[in-house]
This record gives structure tokens, C-alpha cells and sequence, in this order.
């Protein structure tokens, strides 16, 4: 039927209802009550051809593209599908709209059986029912076609012309009527709401979608949770009246390993260009993993992976290449393997070599700064094509400035050597030349910012540290927590006062404690001049002494303070205090009353802030790195913020034209050299001297021999400042018959800091041993029991000895001793490389002595004294070794394991040892590849007297 028929349809229907004397509001009555019977009838119509079609609700909703509720309501004859979605179900499911409409065409059949049965004068009785029943079906059809048509707005108003509108049924509840897309998360995400559909159902059972509506979940997912529920609430604009519904089924993990089946790999930085003819080179190659946690990819966000790493806690799942022949540049990808029987291709640039040029060959300091986009990379291919490559790739480094950052500065004059600092197998320098620069040893601070500054909760903080921040005017609930126990509690405690115990940015680090596991804060900055300045911290005690009053905390006491990651807590001010309270009558702001079931009342004396000055610190220009680890168990304080003030050090400033040397002091041997090297905040020249010439001479560029035996100190002056180092000079062959021939430290037998040792205690290596590392019967079997070059003296050794760029930590080894006499030396560390050659089993690369730690002796580093070519020995075949075992312990597959500890022993001739106690320092200096170590031996008889 037509549109317009349909309008005259119902114009002449409701005529002939209005002359039978019927008035329109009963007709209106009558067509609803019969309207909501076909309802009925057409529902009970619609759940059968569902059901004959062997669907469910959802199923039958899905290809009509509703709701289930929708569907739901249909059957049971609360509402009625609009035409559009009765033509679909016609037309999907090959039904005539007659038949879901044919209550009207059953009273036409029943009018015309009553004609040819009864006789002329029945005949003239039931025409009169036959007009009725005809006039109800009439009604019944213009009132679903009405209701119908409304919505489509065919419906024509009758007596005036203007158009009313119906009014809306009341809304009576909201509900989630499609989820989100994502419904499972890590901790430390944030919920997306995308894909969520919040319909609202009015009185009438007629639903509409709506907008605006709020849902009550975390900032970010702070705890796993399984299948939580959520408050979403959506306020009616007209009416004002608040809704509430829930969505439940959001499952938080605290980890995707080992829970769930890893599907994928996502490249999140490198790798770097490779270069033809050799072995793939996995540097800064980072991933995320991906899993399939029921049927939805997610991606773990929240670890980073590396080759060797594994992807579950199943030893099969660990990430290598699943094949390393030698590369050229007609390679585009390598294959990684992740999992059983799953790989991912990585994409990959491979060259024969790469050209570095800068932009500019000369650089004025006074103007010019360094730009990584101001370097031009050209990647050369086998065949001779040129390729740009980005230069932001890599980390660039000057071998007179160190790392550079972009828009720094330069200092020096003269010519620079550019590189980056992980080009692998391929030489990339760039030459360019600096003008009006300072010379080598002259800083100039103005070039730094007066104050570099960071709220302590905004540091970069590592470990399980607390913070508590207040984030609005209410202190009791605008606030954020993390990593707080009785976090109502503490707010209530701690935020919202005036004076002295109010934080600086309203929030601060409340959990600073030494738990063992890494914890610190880190405020990395860049300094373009470099040179001095003053470290300030703002902290306060937690050593309570009573309901009101505290302790005084010693700052250096409370935690270790390392520069670019060098300990200086010994040169800070030792006697720096956060200051405790020691009047007893409670403050004016005190607090009563329990919060958590804690009093408040004087807790932690408020927190007593105090702003400490540690002292004069040195800074290298560009790039600079300050770390604060807590020192005490449980009293380690709070801390507010951190600041490193230059501006006493600016030109004109108090301690203007200061200078330092490298060295306070320094031994030598007759003949032996030594260039000092000094600091200094003045465009002033160094004027050096020496006050025993005869036995320590210096020149004017810092260089002191040692001529004599004696003492010597040499000054270096600028301006109005000196600075001083004490030189011994001492001779090589004094008495050292009466030290021992050879001193031998076992490296597990040192004082050990987060390094891991291993030790056979008895015959049995399989069950006699002991271990500070998990995994332990599993390094027994691996790593003992062998001979010759794989003994490991002692029977045992440090197998676990790096920089952790995890939790900040560094492994050390100390080793305290007494000689009768002084004199000289040879040092022998015995170690093995824990560096395997990827995709191979049995094979190891040598490691440089010189690169894997640093040593200290008697505070004065060492390590130079190394050469390059002293290596640890490698490992090329891929034959095992006899005494390889074939197991597997704890799970894990012990075949080949780190090639059984290839020992290598390395010395360094003419270590100058001094009477009475002397401690030596070995510093693990690179991350996972630092070795193993297995002894430390002096050995003087080389320097016997004959």
C-alpha cells in the first residue's frame, strides 16, 4: 500500500467509526485493547519463527541489528516491531507479512461463513456483527498502523491541521546494553570505554540510546580483579533524576605471564641497521608481548622483552631467532621465535656500511648548539644503493662533551669526535670543529639554569614507594594514593596543613624504606656548562619518640646519594638533619578521632618539613643523574622535593671562581706520571705549583711525575681559589719480602651487594651447595662439578653480576686487607663470559676486562689500567664438550648452559698497594653481561727483593 492510500485508508476508516455514533476517545480505547491482543499473537508469531530457525535471542537480535531486550519484548507482546524490522523478518526468514498480520483476515472469514448459513433474515441480523467485527478489525489495524506510522510520521492529524507531538513516556531505568570492546586489563591501565552502549527504557517498554552517562572505575587499575563490577550513572537533563546501573565481567591481571597463551610480538624500539657479513646484532631490539586472553589480544604494556627472555614461565617459550645466517643487505626481515611453534617476522635494514657527515663543519659556541637532526646518515648496500637513515636512532656522544642532548650547548673548543654510542659493527664519526669554546677543564655555569627542581612524588621512582598527593581542596577525599596502605587514614594524617607542615605541591613520598628490592628515586637533568652547585632536599623524620615529639633524622644516615652513579654520600654535609619536634604540647592543627581504626591524633608530629643544603656537589656537563636510595630499614623519612641550586656558582655569585681537582689524593712510583684535572667556574687560567719540586714536579697543564720518595702537594690556583692534591711517591722496591707471595680472595667470599653467588659445600655438587638466587638446584647442576678449564676454584664463584636497569641496583664486590708493607703488585682477576652468541648453544663472546666493572683501590679508580685487548676467552665451536650434561632441572633445559663457565684469568702488572689496610671495590658496569667471577689474586714475588 502506497503512502497516500494508506493516509485515505485511515481518514475513511476513522469516518465510518465517528458516524456509527462512536466517539473518538472509545474507538482510540478499543483499537489499543485489540491492538495490544495482536501484539500478543504477532510475538507469539515471531518467537516461532525464531525457534523454527533454531536461534537464540541474542542470534535472532544480532541479524536484525536490536537488542535482545528488544526481541525479548516482542515475544512476550510489550511492543511491537516498526515496520522496517517487520519487512526484514519477512525478508530474512521468507515469511509474508500477511501471515504475521492475518488476526485481521481471520474476522473477514468468519463474517462470510455466518453469510452462507444463516438465512435472509439471519442474513440482515449479522450484517449488523458483521459491521462490528469488521469495524474492530478496522480499529485494530489503524491502531498498529497509527502506532506504526507515527513513528514514521505518515500519520495525518484530523479536525485542525497543526502537528502535536506526543508526549514521551517517562524514562524508567537505564542499563549496559553492549559492553565495551576491552574488558580485560593489566594493572596500571586505564578502562576504555569504547564500543559501550547505555540504552534507557521509558514506562512504555520503548528503549532509546543515551549519552552522557559517567562510569565509576579507577584512574588507572591499581589490584587485580576478577570480574568487576562497576557503577555507571547517567543524569536525565529534563528531569534532573539520577540513574544508576552496573556492568560487571572487567578482569584485571597483575601480569599476562604464564597466565596466558603469548600470540604475537610488538617491536617497541630497534633494532638497529645491521651490517652485511655478519651475525644479527639484537641491540635496543625491545618488545611488548602479545596474548590471547579469551579470544581478545592484549597487549602487555607493562614489561618490556629482550632475545634471551622468556615469555611465560615455561622454558620453552623464550625469545630467540629461529635461525642467524650471516646477513646481506638483500634481507628485509629475521624471524623471531617466541613460543612453541610461533614466530613473528621483524623488519630489518642491513648495509655494508655507514657514512656520518654533519651539516656544518664549524660550530660557534656563542650561537650554535647541537641538533641530532643537523647529522646526515647514509646507509651503503651491498649493491652500492644509498639509503637515508634516521640519526635519532642512536644516542650520540662527543669525546670531549660525553653524551649530547639535543639543543645543548657547546663548551670546549677545538675539534670533536661525534658517534653513537651503540653503532655495533659499524664505524659512524662525524669531525666537526668549535670556536670561541672554554679550554679543556673550564666550565662555564651560566650556561646552566639557576635551579633544577622536581617534587619528590614526580621523581622517577623505582620499587614499592609510596606517594600521596593531595589533588583538591577536600584533603580527606580529593587525594591519590599509590603504594599506601590505610590510604584514607594517611590522608587524614598527612595532608591539609599551613606552615611548616605543609607539603610543597601538596604531596610527597611517605614510603621510603630499605626492603631490599631496589627502591629509589632518580631526578635526571641536563647542566650544559656543567661545574658546581648545591644539592638541596625537603624531608622530614619519621622516628617518632612519643605522641608529639620526634627524632632528628641524620639525611645521610637515611639514604645513599649517588651522582651519575657514583656513590658521594661521603662528601656531603654528614651532620645535615630533617629536624624532629621536640615540644611535647600537641600543635593547634591536631587532628582527633579514628580513621581506619588508627588515631590521628599527633601522627608523625604532622610531618615537620625541613629544607636541608647537603652540600657543594660537581656536575659534568650535559646529561646528569641524582639517586636517592633509602638507607635505613624503616627510617628513611619522607621527602618532599629535590633541587640542585647553581645559581650560587653563577659568575658574581658567592662561591664564583671556585675550583676542584679530580684527585685530593694520589700515590706513585718513581717515574710514574699523573695529570690532575681541574674544575673550575672562572674564565681564569690554572696556575700550578708543586711545594717539593725535587719530588713531585708538575707543569702547566696538570701533569705531576714522581722523582723521589716523599711528600708532595700540588696546588692549583684561579684567581683567589686553590684547590690541592697530596702526592706519595714511593719506591717499588721497599721491602715487600715481608708481604706474602700471593694473596687470594675468593670472589663468593667477598662482601657481596646484589651480586649472586654459588658455592659447592661439599662432594656432591648436585645436593651439596648453596645459593642466593632462585633457580638454585638448577645453577648446582649447571654451573658445578666440572674440570679443568671449567673448575671453578674454590668451588664456586659470582654468577650474578650486573647493572640491573630494572630497580637501579648495582652489584658489588669488596675485599678488605692488611699488609705489613707497601709496594707493588700484580692483579689477577679470574672470570668468564656470561655474553652466549645468539641462536647458538655452546658458543660465548669475549668480554673486555676493562668494560665489564670498574675497580677501585683505596678509593682511586683503576680501571685503565686494563687494556682493551684483555679479554675473556670465547667460545667458537658449536661442538659440545665432552662434560656437557644433557638434563633438564627445575624445567629448564641445561644443555649448553652458559658453555660451563669458560674460566679466563687477566692481570694487570704494577698495582701499587700501601701499608696497613687497603680495600679494593669491583663495580659490575654493564647491564646482564658483567660475567662471572671466581677469584681475586695479588701476587708481589714478581717485585721480591732478589
Amino acid at each position: 500500500m502506497q503512502k497516500n492510500e494508506t493516509n485515505n485508508f485511515l481518514e475513511n476508516a476513522f469516518i465510518v467509526l465517528f458516524n456509527l455514533n462512536r466517539t473518538k476517545s472509545f474507538a482510540l480505547f478499543i483499537g489499543f485493547v485489540i491492538k495490544k491482543e495482536l501484539n500478543m499473537k504477532t510475538g507469539e508469531k515471531i518467537k516461532k519463527i525464531r525457534l523454527d530457525n533454531n536461534m537464540t535471542q541474542d542470534e535472532f537480535a544480532e541479524k536484525l541489528n536490536v537488542t535482545r531486550v528488544a526481541v525479548s519484548k516482542w515475544e512476550l507482546g510489550k511492543s511491537y516491531p516498526s515496520i522496517e524490522n517487520l519487512k526484514t523478518i519477512c525478508s530474512l526468514f521468507n515469511v509474508s507479512s500477511n501471515d504475521l498480520l492475518e488476526e485481521s483476515e481471520k474476522a473477514k472469514e468468519i463474517s462470510n461463513e455466518d453469510n452462507s448459513e444463516h438465512s435472509s433474515e439471519g442474513k440482515k441480523m449479522s450484517s449488523r456483527k458483521i459491521f462490528d467485527i469488521s469495524a474492530l478489525s478496522i480499529i485494530s489495524v489503524v491502531a498498529v498502523a497509527a502506532v506504526t506510522l507515527t513513528t514514521i510520521g505518515l500519520v495525518k492529524t484530523f479536525g485542525k491541521k497543526n502537528t502535536v507531538q506526543p508526549e514521551l513516556s517517562p524514562i524508567e531505568s537505564i542499563y549496559v546494553s553492549e559492553k565495551p570492546t576491552r574488558m580485560t586489563y593489566l594493572v596500571g591501565q586505564s578502562f576504555n570505554s569504547d564500543g559501550m552502549v547505555v540504552t534507557a527504557v521509558r514506562e512504555d517498554s520503548s528503549e532509546e540510546t543515551i549519552e552522557g552517562w559517567t562510569i565509576d572505575v579507577p584512574e588507572k587499575f591499581e589490584e587485580q580483579t576478577k570480574n568487576g563490577v562497576y557503577d555507571v550513572k547517567w543524569i536525565d537533563s529534563e528531569t534532573e533524576k539520577e540513574y544508576l546501573t552496573t556492568i560487571d565481567g572487567v578482569n584485571v591481571y597483575s601480569t599476562m605471564k604464564g597466565i596466558f597463551s603469548p600470540n604475537g610480538l610488538k617491536p617497541i624500539s630497534g633494532p638497529l641497521p645491521q651490517k652485511s657479513g655478519t651475525k644479527f646484532n639484537s641491540s635496543k631490539l625491545v618488545f611488548h608481548v602479545t596474548y590471547d586472553v579469551n579470544g581478545e589480544t592484549i597487549e602487555d604494556e607493562n614489561n618490556n622483552y629482550r632475545i634471551g627472555d622468556y615469555t611465560s614461565n615455561n622454558s620453552y617459550d623464550q625469545i630467540k631467532l629461529l635461525s642467524n645466517p650471516n646477513l646481506t643487505s638483500q634481507m628485509t626481515t629475521i624471524s623471531i621465535q617466541y613460543s612453541q611453534g610461533k614466530t613473528a617476522d621483524i623488519a630489518i635494514e642491513v648495509y655494508k656500511e655507514i657514512k656520518a657527515t654533519y651539516k656544518k663543519s664549524s660550530f660557534d659556541v656563542t650561537k650554535d648548539t647541537f641538533s641530532v637532526n643537523d647529522i646526515e646518515l647514509i646507509g651503503v648496500k651491498d649493491d652500492g644503493e644509498e639509503v637515508n637513515i634516521d640519526p635519532s636512532i642512536y644516542n650520540w656522544v662527543d669525546d670531549i662533551e660525553g653524551e649530547l642532548t639535543e639543543g645543548q650547548k657547546y663548551v670546549f673548543g677545538g675539534k670533536h669526535i661525534l658517534s653513537p654510542d651503540e653503532a655495533g659493527s659499524f664505524v659512524v664519526d662525524c669531525e666537526i670543529n668549535t670556536t670561541g669554546g672554554a679550554a679543556i677543564g673550564e666550565v662555564d655555569p651560566n650556561l646552566n639554569e639557576d635551579q633544577y627542581f622536581s617534587e619528590a612524588e614526580n621523581l622517577d621512582i623505582e620499587g614499592e614507594i609510596g606517594t600521596l598527593v593531595q589533588t583538591g581542596d577536600d584533603y580527606t577525599k580529593q587525594y591519590k594514593a599509590v603504594n599506601c596502605s590505610y590510604e584514607s587514614f594517611r590522608a587524614a594524617s598527612y595532608l591539609g596543613y599551613t606552615g611548616k607542615y605543609e607539603a610543597s605541591g601538596k604531596g610527597f613520598v611517605l614510603g621510603f624504606d630499605d626492603n631490599g628490592d631496589g627502591r629509589n628515586m632518580t631526578m635526571t637533568f641536563s647542566a650544559p656548562g656543567g661545574g658546581f652547585a648545591d644539592l638541596i632536599v625537603r624531608g622530614a623524620t619519621n622516628v617518632s619518640t612519643g605522641k608529639y615529639t620526634s627524632a632528628d633524622l641524620k639525611v645521610t644516615k637515611a639514604a645513599k646519594v649517588y651522582l651519575n652513579n657514583v656513590d658521594i654520600t661521603a662528601s656531603l654535609n654528614q651532620e645535615a638533619v630533617f629536624e624532629g619536634v621536640k615540644d611535647e604540647t600537641p600543635d593547634a592543627q591536631n587532628r582527633t578521632g579514628m580513621v581506619d581504626g588508627m588515631s590521628l591524633e599527633g601522627r608523625y608530629r604532622f610531618i615537620n618539613w625541613t629544607e636541608v643544603n647537603l652540600g657543594k656537589i660537581n656536575l659534568k656537563r650535559g646529561k646528569n643523574k641524582i639517586t636517592f636510595y633509602p638507607a635505613n630499614k624503616s627510617e628513611s623519612g619522607h621527602w618532599d622535593f629535590v633541587k640542585v641550586d647553581v645559581k650560587p656558582y653563577k659568575d658574581g655569585g658567592a662561591h664564583a671562581g671556585e675550583i676542584s681537582l679530580n684527585k685530593t689524593s694520589c700515590t706513585l712510583n718513581i717515574g710514574e706520571s699523573e695529570t690532575l684535572i681541574a674544575t673550575k667556574t672562572s674564565t681564569n687560567p690554572v696556575v700550578w705549583s708543586s711545594s717539593a719540586s725535587e719530588i713531585a714536579s708538575v707543569d702547566q697543564n696538570g701533569k705531576v711525575t714522581a722523582l723521589k720518595v716523599g711528600t708532595a702537594v700540588i696546588e692549583a690556583k684561579c684567581g683567589e681559589k686553590t684547590a690541592y692534591c697530596t702526592f706519595t711517591v714511593t719506591d717499588p722496591n721497599e721491602k715487600p719480602d715481608l708481604n706474602e707471595d700471593k694473596y687470594v680472595f675468593e670472589c663468593e667470599d667477598m662482601v657481596l651487594n646484589h651480586a649472586v653467588a654459588i658455592k659447592q659445600t661439599g662432594d656432591n655438587y648436585k645436593t651439596d651447595y648453596s645459593d642466593n638466587c632462585s633457580y638454585a638446584k638448577m645453577h648446582a647442576n649447571a654451573y658445578l662439578g666440572y674440570t679443568g678449564d671449567y673448575e671453578a676454584s674454590g668451588k664456586g664463584f659470582v654468577h650474578n653480576f650486573d647493572v640491573n636497569t630494572g630497580n637501579n641496583t648495582i652489584a658489588t664486590m669488596t675485599q678488605t686487607f692488611n699488609l705489613p708493607s707497601g709496594g707493588n703488585c700484580d692483579l689477577t682477576i679470574r672470570i668468564s663470559s656470561n655474553s652466549g652468541v645468539e641462536g647458538s648453544k655452546f658458543q660465548t663472546n669475549a668480554l673486555k676486562a676493562n668494560k665489564i666493572a670498574i675497580y677501585t683501590l683505596n678509593g682511586e679508580n683503576i680501571t685503565s689500567k686494563f687494556t682493551d685487548d684483555q679479554v675473556t676467552k670465547n667460545i667458537t665451536s658449536d661442538t659440545p664438550d665432552p662434560q656437557n650434561r644433557d638434563e633438564k632441572v627445575d624445567g629448564i633445559d641445561i644443555n649448553g648452559r652458559y658453555r660451563f663457565v669458560y674460566w679466563t684469568e687477566i692481570t694487570i702488572k704494577g698495582v701499587r698497594m700501601k701499608k696497613g689496610e687497603n680495600n679494593l671495590v669491583i663495580t659490575a658496569n654493564n647491564i646482564n653481561e658483567s660475567g662471572h667471577w671466581d677469584c681475586v689474586s695479588l701476587n708481589f714475588a714478581p717485585y721480591k727483593t732478589k
